[in-house]
């Protein structure tokens, strides 16, 4: 079975140094649970876009992974958001979880900005955010027909 890519990006993240201090294991898929400790990652895979040719599909695919910056405030956010950056930019190679593994051409930072405060309106929960979208480059299993 085949890696997820933002399963990959999340791989990356958690083996640098410098995220991994920010953050330890206080990554999440979708959604920042409700009562967790700041700073966080939350990632999202927004799209995945699988290639093909006249001769049928190619094993190249392409999608691009949100990874949201939570944290108690604005520059603890852009701390994250930067060292998020820093790790994913260029990243190519094999990236293996367990059993599962997939081949990385690429990744690359496509944008980078503010979110807004999902508790917005409840000073006790306040957050800042910063996102850092994540375009990726992988090869996947070419698909064989009868």
């Amino acid at each position: 079975m085949s890696l997820e890519p933002e399963q990959a990006v999340v791989a990356v993240l958690t083996a640098n140094a410098a995220v991994a201090a920010i953050v330890a294991d206080r990554v999440y898929p979708k959604v920042l649970p409700q009562s967790v400790e700041v700073p966080a990652i939350v990632y999202t895979r927004v799209s995945a876009d699988h290639t093909h040719t006249l001769g049928g599909a190619s094993s190249l695919a392409s999608g691009r992974v949100q990874v949201a910056c939570w944290a108690d405030s604005y520059a603890e956010a852009a701390e994250l958001a930067r060292a998020v950056r820093l790790a994913v930019q260029g990243y190519r190679g094999e990236v293996a979880v367990g059993a599962e593994s997939i081949t990385l051409d690429g990744l690359f930072v496509l944008s980078t900005g503010d979110l807004a405060d999902p508790s917005a309106g409840l000073e006790s929960h306040r957050r800042f955010g910063r996102r850092v979208d994540v375009g990726a480059h992988w090869k996947e299993p070419k698909p064989e027909f009868a």
